[in-house]
């Protein structure tokens, strides 16, 4: 199920790990942007792996790659506001050629705080409804207190065309539940592939044990991800990046100073 219109909240671990591939690595797909949104981009592809369970490939022609070895280009627009079903989803001209099977789109707020995963839709059937605007024309669905131009030529297709969009409060990932939980007094961790709680002080209050509860998988998911990369001694960040001299590094305490440096 694509789960169209979910809204996600855009951890600090998302943004630390976009922010080294657009440090380590060129924006490989051709951009309206012109490689000013490659963070934003990349915040875009991480929405769409984690939703489709794929795994993210650095090519020209697409970004992820899920199911059958089913491959997908991401289209990710930053947005000072949340997409309505009026807004276009986009394909810049320049972008026909690229080798994929589907595109996806995923709206990104300026301050990246939210990430809208907006659906996704094969190659073909996109060109066969989109519609054409050339560079410099008037998008037909300004807001009335203002006018929006194209930036190059490109196809678009409402944001309703994929899915219905609604405005759930947005539900704080694995990384946020922990922090809240420490916050709170309790302490959580794994024994084998059971997730424990034990109060620093005194008792787990309730609202402490409905969060443990509510939350259990992505606590799981989290914790063992933490087990498998421990997190730096100094500052406690799980981001690192790998240097040619083979050294694992964190990016927090010693981000790479040029690319050359890095290793995919």
């Amino acid at each position: 199920m694509q789960r169209c219109g979910e809204k996600f909240a855009i951890s600090t671990e998302t943004i630390d790990k976009a922010k080294v591939r657009a440090e380590a690595l060129p924006l490989l797909n051709n951009s309206i942007r012109k490689g000013r949104g490659a963070i934003v981009a990349y915040i875009g592809e991480e929405v769409v792996r984690r939703v489709l369970d794929g795994k993210i490939e650095d090519t020209y022609d697409y970004d992820v790659i899920y199911g059958d070895s089913i491959k997908v280009d991401v289209k990710t627009k930053e947005r000072t506001v949340p997409p309505k079903p009026s807004y276009n989803c986009t394909v810049a001209d320049f972008n026909t050629r690229q080798k994929c099977d589907e595109y996806a789109f995923v709206s990104v707020l300026d301050d990246h705080s939210a990430a809208w995963y907006l659906g996704k839709m094969s190659k073909e059937a996109f060109y066969r409804e989109a519609k054409f605007h050339k560079k410099g024309e008037l998008d037909p669905d300004s807001p009335p207190s203002r006018d929006f131009f194209f930036r190059a030529d490109c196809y678009n297709i409402p944001i309703s065309r994929l899915c219905s969009l609604s405005y759930e409060p947005i539900k704080p990932s694995g990384e946020e539940i922990i922090k809240e939980l420490q916050s709170e007094g309790v302490r959580v961790y794994l024994i084998g592939d059971n997730p424990k709680a034990r109060a620093i002080h005194g008792k787990i209050s309730p609202e402490s044990i409905r969060k443990l509860k509510e939350n259990r998988d992505e606590i799981v998911r989290v914790l063992g991800r933490r087990k498998k990369n421990p997190p730096c001694y100094a500052c406690g960040s799980e981001i690192w990046w790998n240097s040619k001299h083979t050294q694992r590094i964190c990016t927090n305490c010693h981000p790479p100073v040029n690319s050359e440096l890095v290793v995919a």
